[in-house]
């Protein structure tokens, strides 16, 4: 199945694919088709965004086909790259013949090589400098992509290349499937042998080939006529276009020897190759240096995330409840409800979650912020609900009327707490009568009261609504409860995180760096300087990879025989603080600017209007702050992921900076209120 493209296709044939998916999605063009469902370009009614969307053609909740889709929904959230297409909501469109799963995704407006080949070589070196740096990526945790082709690296607006569609992803070692698309297809692959690297840059090559001539290297359409052409030897790229500098010539050349040992060892070797040729500085944030070690798996939650799906599903069934998540800082409390929140988009769950930093945005904060989300998720229903209840109308949507109703601040002044929560109340479980509705709380200790104790009484309504829900607390907020806490102590399972043994911590680092020489060592000293807490263990291995102590070399990682203390911060807060230094200059504009904001998150709309940055300065700003854990969102707007960090940005803040500052949010409020 293809991912989806946006270049201007042909609009929509009557009657030919679906016009609204979801009740939510507009569909405005079909941008492509596979065996397994089509890929749309649409528009978020609840958000007037563009996005692309794929849809599964067969109905169900349940089987291979639909496991795949999931698998690889799964697989783009847990890729954090610049240059991996970004996946956001998953759900299930409701239709005559049943149930179809789909999911979202960014849109890359470029188009993709397939329909853009040939390009200048300049073009071609830029794209197999951005795919190679997504590749690296995959290769450090030893999976490879195994299905790319012109059609899956696709192009933004300003020239950038992006990888999409994951779903024939592997792990390195033998694989007995042969799948794909036939002139791509390495070798290895037909002959059964052990997959690394370098299957996909076999695929790389040829893709390289193909972008730069507009002609496949090998003229195959079946499997079964692969050995065949592997016989010839494809004529040279640059005798069917001259212009082509001899050095990129010789590479894709290199990339397409059928025997793998003759090929570029890893993606990092290709892009030092390609470095040289590149019209611009290349952008420092795809350097190879294994970065983005954002853990591939939780260590040692394997019974907390059994009980956690279970509640799901006793949910979707309409027995629903929730848990508390009980650790301390920096032990997975966080990670643990993004894994419930996944868990229940996969079960075609309307999901919104708040935290701290909504609670601290004024009265109902957390509530505002857990409303909003909901009501984009559901649009339909919650008019539908809203509409049977004037009291509910009223406070959500005043005098509007119709399906363009624009919610309305629940806060607003006049409006008695007891109206408001009781209003709330009702239009949630009305909701979660007809549908399943999951809410996440992080730091649920730091919210507003008024939302906690919504909250407390939704947890008593749970189990006859399908509703389900997860908080995380801190441990020593539980010595002194409020009366919230008191409620919830009663009514949800309580999952306790510990600290990681030393054994556990190795597990943690050799799903980022692999099985490699020394890893014990690291996995000791790092389980002692973190305290056995997931996330200090991550940002010190970060650490040690951007001042250069662990290093990424021909496709793998190199780690040191032992680590000089001297070059690690003494803390966890060291280590962001070394983190947040590092950030580029449009990283520390954009972290300022969130952690000073009043209202729940910034879009990339009010970003760009405010701060004058450019749409890719944003981007690249954005996804700075995203490889230090700082910023979390999507389209519907960015905000700083915790209290913490957000405090450490405005302890940068130069009281000379301020009034600036202060002058680009006023800016992004007013783009939001005009909106």
């Amino acid at each position: 199945m293809t991912a989806a493209p946006s270049e201007a296709p042909d609009a929509v044939p009557e009657g030919a694919e679906p016009k609204c998916i979801a009740g939510r999605y507009d569909v405005l063009a079909a941008l492509g088709r596979g065996g397994m469902g089509g890929a749309y370009r649409v528009r978020d009614r609840t958000t007037g965004e563009g996005l692309a969307l794929k849809r599964l053609t067969e109905p169900g909740r349940v089987g291979m086909v639909v496991e795949l889709f999931e698998r690889e929904f799964h697989t783009l959230t847990q890729l954090a790259h610049p240059r991996i297409v970004r996946a956001f909501d998953y759900g299930f469109d409701s239709a005559p013949d049943g149930d179809h799963a789909y999911y979202t995704m960014e849109l890359l407006d470029g188009g993709d090589l397939r329909k853009l080949a040939p390009l200048p070589w300049q073009e071609v070196c830029a794209v197999a400098y951005d795919a190679c740096s997504a590749l690296s990526l995959l290769h450090s945790r030893r999976l490879v992509h195994k299905d790319l082709t012109p059609r899956n690296i696709r192009r933004t607006a300003d020239g950038t290349a992006k990888l999409i569609d994951f779903g024939l992803l592997d792990t390195f070692g033998p694989s007995n499937v042969v799948a794909g698309t036939p002139p791509y297809v390495a070798p290895e692959l037909m002959n059964k042998v052990s997959l690394d690297a370098r299957c996909d840059l076999f695929s790389l090559g040829a893709t390289l080939y193909f972008a730069l001539t507009g002609r496949v290297a090998f003229h195959v359409s079946r499997f079964d006529r692969l050995r065949d052409a592997w016989r010839g030897i494809p004529i040279s790229p640059r005798k069917l276009v001259p212009e082509i500098p001899e050095v990129l010539d010789q590479l894709v050349v290199s990339l397409l020897r059928i025997d793998v040992g003759s090929r570029p060892r890893s993606a990092a070797e290709v892009m030092d190759r390609v470095a040289p040729l590149l019209t611009e500085p290349p952008d420092e944030s795809l350097a190879v240096t294994g970065a983005y070690l954002t853990a591939p798996q939780q260590v040692a939650r394997d019974d907390m995330l059994m009980r956690m799906r279970k509640q799901v599903i006793r949910s979707v069934r309409g027995r629903g409840g929730g848990f508390m998540v009980v650790g301390e800082p920096g032990t997975g409390r966080s990670r643990a409800l993004d894994t419930f929140v996944l868990e229940a988009k996969l079960m075609g769950a309307a999901t919104a979650r708040a935290g701290a930093s909504d609670g601290a945005s004024g009265p109902l904060g957390a509530l505002r912020a857990l409303v909003a989300q909901i009501h984009q998720a559901t649009r339909v229903t919650s008019l539908a609900v809203a509409g049977a209840d004037e009291r509910i109308w009223s406070l959500l949507f005043g005098e509007a009327n119709g399906p363009d109703a624009s919610l309305l601040d629940i806060a607003r002044p006049g409006h008695l707490r007891a109206h408001v929560q009781e209003a709330l109340r009702a239009w949630l479980l009305g909701i979660a009568s007809k549908q399943l509705v999951t809410l996440a709380v992080n730091d649920f200790e730091l919210i507003d009261e008024p939302s906690a104790a919504l909250l407390a009484t939704l947890s008593l309504d749970a189990p006859g609504h399908r509703l389900a829900y997860g908080l995380s607390v801190r441990r020593d907020s539980l010595e002194q409860p409020t009366a919230a806490l008191t409620v919830l102590q009663e009514n949800a399972h309580r999952l306790d995180l510990e600290p990681l043994t030393e054994p556990q911590v190795r597990k943690l680092l050799s799903g980022v760096f692999g099985e490699v020489p020394y890893l014990d060592g690291l996995s000791r000293q790092l389980h002692q300087l973190s305290l056995g807490r997931p996330r200090e263990c991550m940002a010190l291995a970060q650490h040690l990879v951007d001042t250069g102590v662990i290093s990424y070399e021909a496709g793998t990682f190199r780690l040191p025989a032992t680590v000089d203390p001297s070059r690690l911060p003494a803390d966890f807060d060291g280590t962001v603080q070394a983190q947040v230094a590092e950030l580029p200059a449009h990283g520390r504009v954009l972290g300022r600017l969130l952690s000073l904001s009043v209202i729940d998150r910034l879009t990339r709309a009010q970003l760009i209007h405010a701060t004058g940055l450019s749409p890719a300065q944003i981007d690249q700003g954005i996804e700075a702050l995203r490889r230090v854990q700082a910023v979390a969102g999507g389209p519907q707007g960015y905000r700083i992921c915790h209290p913490a960090m957000a405090a450490l940005f405005r302890k940068s803040i130069d009281a000379a900076e301020l009034p600036s500052l202060h002058d680009q949010l006023a800016a992004a409020y007013r783009l939001n209120e005009e909106g």
